[in-house]
């Protein structure tokens, strides 16, 4: 690049010098160069930005078949996802095809400018020589100079490919680079390290957008060391009054408070060091099954960590594998079962020894029974932190100090096992008609093992 300008502006300095009007005629096609130049660049830069949108999409589907595989060959798929990632394939070629025929118009366009700047300065230079307004000499060397200038502007044109390719790689990364946090610390944050676990929700109401509200007037209160359930039909706003608390979003309507302190007030950093949370999909990290549960605590001594498991009720089956902590659980632990990749991740929560806990239906994926004993091998741990237990089993949360109920965004019921069936309300509706299930699912099981038998 610096030699191209060099050689550019030496030759051009010498054309000056042996003839001024010869030189002016000779840049006389270099306007339609920088023209067309511009307009070319323009257009390679939004082709090849194309290009790698369409490119991204061709990756992501690539990697979603593979994580999909189980599905795409249980459903007999194989032939319907080849149809679409070879849609997107021969969308990619035709976008790269749509390139080359932009970027193969560059170097004959600029090559015919310099013809023509050639061309003119043979009729009006061999005219000037005849006329010996200007020597052979002079003549020949100016051919010369005008010869040097044709490697800088060949050269342009490859600096302008690889720089609007460049521009247009960039522009995506700076795209994701200069996006803002919605959600940051609040300009005059609280000094505080830990919290006790108090939370209080004031005539909180919640909508993702302005049209329909998810939570509805909620007013709740759990002190520190209490043990509280949510209960509630698919879509009621369980999950979404547990993410206010990790300002996954923020409040927009109402006040929630932790410690007495606006959750705004809280560093984020703080806030979600003091909160252990258990999702209902567990997600594990492509890596060793020690590795994942000691992700929030990676310092952690083995005792600690086999303590955990064994409260998760996922030791022994971990012991069961060759390698046991150091086995490789795969991408987004494909090895696993649903149950056992949810009790790891109530190891995990564990083992960072939080203040408040919160389980997000977290156990869902396993067995009544290993549910209710995970939740007994529990209770002395949770002794004296602040737990909230969202779960469609009540058989699980009887023991609850408070349980409220959600409908529709809203607390209809609240108090604690005894006093909510003596209200014949949703929640007893709930519960009988789960132990209606469980009888029936007890004597589905003595029949097959009497036929067994």
């Amino acid at each position: 690049m610096v030699d191209g300008v060099f050689l550019t502006l030496m030759a051009i300095g010498f054309m000056l010098h042996i003839n001024l009007r010869l030189t002016i005629y000779a840049l006389i096609p270099a306007p339609f160069l920088i023209f067309t130049t511009n307009r070319l660049s323009k257009r390679i830069h939004d082709r090849f930005l194309k290009i790698q949108e369409t490119f991204s999409q061709l990756t992501e589907k690539v990697r979603e078949n593979f994580a999909g595989i189980r599905v795409v060959k249980s459903y007999v798929q194989e032939e319907h996802r080849l149809k679409k990632l070879g849609k997107v394939s021969n969308q990619l070629v035709q976008r790269n095809m749509e390139l080359t025929q932009v970027w193969g118009l560059f170097f004959p366009m600029v090559l015919g400018l310099i013809n023509l700047s050639l061309a003119i300065v043979i009729v009006f230079g061999g005219k000037q020589t005849i006329l010996l307004s200007i020597t052979p000499g002079d003549f020949v060397a100016f051919m010369s100079y005008l010869g040097i200038l044709t490697w800088p502007l060949i050269a342009l044109g490859w600096v302008m490919n690889v720089l609007q390719r460049g521009a247009a790689s960039m522009r995506r990364i700076n795209k994701l680079l200069e996006t803002r946090l919605e959600i940051t610390d609040s300009s005059s944050p609280i000094k505080i390290n830990k919290l006790s676990g108090k939370i209080e929700f004031r005539n909180l109401s919640f909508s993702y957008d302005s049209n329909q509200l998810v939570l509805k007037n909620i007013n709740l209160t759990i002190d520190p060391g209490e043990t509280v359930a949510i209960v509630g039909r698919v879509g009621s706003g369980k999950t979404t009054l547990l993410t206010l608390l990790f300002r996954l979003y923020e409040v927009k309507e109402g006040e929630l408070f932790l410690d007495g302190y606006e959750i705004q007030k809280i560093p984020l950093e703080i806030l979600r060091r003091n909160i252990g949370y258990v999702p209902q999909d567990a997600f594990l990290f492509s890596d060793t099954i020690k590795e994942n549960v000691c992700f929030g605590a990676p310092q952690s001594p083995p005792e600690k960590i086999v303590e955990v498991t064994k409260l998760a009720q996922i030791y022994d089956e971990i012991m069961g594998f060759p390698n046991q902590f150091e086995t490789v659980v795969g991408e987004k632990g494909v090895i696993l079962s649903g149950g056992q990749k949810q009790r790891i991740a109530i190891a995990r929560a564990l083992l960072i020894n939080a203040p408040i806990l919160i389980f997000d239906n977290a156990l869902s994926s396993v067995d009544t029974q290993t549910e209710e004993l995970i939740m007994a091998n529990l209770k002395p741990f949770l002794s004296g932190k602040t737990s909230i237990i969202v779960t469609h089993r009540i058989s699980s949360i009887k023991d609850a100090d408070c349980i409220y109920v959600l409908d529709e965004g809203e607390i209809r019921e609240r108090g604690d096992h005894k006093k909510l069936l003596a209200l014949r309300g949703l929640y007893a509706e709930m519960y009988h008609r789960q132990l209606i299930e469980k009888e029936l699912e007890k004597d589905q099981t003595e029949e097959a093992f009497g036929c067994a038998s």
